[in-house]
């Protein structure tokens, strides 16, 4: 799997309005070039949240990476949001304004087709979280405003890594 087969131009939003998690994820979801690949958000949403309650996906500071594997999708993707004021990601919480770090700015969703064989998943959730581990990759990414460069840095940062 190359990673420009799953991490597309469009399937960028550098100007996400929702300000917690469930909000997020649907915002995520009903974006046009997400709606061409979702037989049916409310079920992928279910799936994500689903694999939430068992535990987070907030990998680290500034950053999720919620994914799941459902049949309402129609092919693997990789939806980047990214959030200036930052994403709620607890349940039924409010942020901690004396934390910053408690917003998640970097939405990184991984979704792949219920019958996908293989862990193709994995190894793309393996790789984005190895590259965010990068302070200054993060750091740079949430200053960025262009989807253009947003999409250019991450699939510059992770292109051979999938190999």
């Amino acid at each position: 799997m190359e990673i420009k087969d799953v991490i597309k131009k469009a399937y960028v939003k550098v100007s996400m309005e929702s300000k917690n998690r469930n909000d997020a994820l649907m915002e995520l979801l009903k974006t046009s070039a997400a709606q061409k690949h979702i037989a049916n958000q409310e079920a992928v949403l279910k799936d994500l949240l689903d694999r939430e309650a068992s535990f987070t996906t907030k990998v680290m500071a500034f950053v999720a990476i919620p994914h799941a594997k459902s049949d309402s999708i129609k092919e693997p993707m990789v939806l980047i949001g990214k959030s200036d004021a930052g994403v709620d990601w607890r349940e039924n919480a409010n942020f901690d304004e004396s934390v910053p770090e408690d917003r998640v700015k970097l939405v990184f969703m991984i979704l792949v087709p219920g019958q996908s064989k293989g862990n193709d998943h994995l190894k793309i959730l393996a790789v984005l979280a190895r590259c965010l581990a990068s302070s200054s990759f993060r750091e740079n990414l949430i200053l960025e405003n262009s989807t253009d460069r947003v999409y250019e840095m991450v699939i510059n940062e992770i292109a051979g890594k999938l190999r």
